[in-house]
């Protein structure tokens, strides 16, 4: 028996604006996500297409119980119609996100991070960085006191 989580909802595609129903289908066990959109055909288009091929970087759900997913790095697959009836696609998925609403992809990249621990580790007065300024230079040395042990028995 598989343990997979079913949402179905409506589905944007940021590429080609196209806002489908679909299920999203989330295998826990298995570490697998993917979604099956599916876009019914008309009797004025009897072989109606998705548009988006290929990779999308981003897709925006909206869950019919509520909420919001953001799927990211999504790898179409090849579509499958049954004329006059309905075109569908199944869509391989890197990452769901949710409740996360973005405008577009670039808010959900970081150009870089910087963390720093030098105040806590000094105010701990276990190590810290020192300073130095020649020939309009900085340089850092790394400074450490000598190594601590803790009893934890005690």
């Amino acid at each position: 028996m598989s343990e997979e989580i079913r949402l179905s909802g409506e589905w944007f595609i940021n590429e080609t604006e196209e806002i489908l129903p679909g299920t999203l289908h989330i295998n826990e066990s298995e570490k697998h996500i993917y979604l099956v959109l599916t876009k019914l055909c008309t009797p004025e288009n009897p072989l109606s297409g998705i548009k988006a091929r290929g990779k999308v970087s981003m897709i925006k759900g909206n869950i019919d119980t509520g909420g919001n997913i953001l799927l990211y790095d999504c790898k179409f697959g090849g579509q499958h119609t049954q004329i006059f009836q309905r075109t569908q696609v199944a869509i391989s998925v890197k990452y769901a996100f949710w409740n996360l609403n973005v405008a577009n992809i670039e808010e959900l990249r970081f150009p870089k991070v910087s963390v720093d621990f030098g105040e806590v580790l000094e105010w701990a007065d276990l190590c810290f960085f020192e300073s130095d300024y020649k020939d309009e230079m900085y340089a850092f040395k790394w400074k450490c006191e000598e190594k601590i042990e803790y009893s934890v028995d005690g």
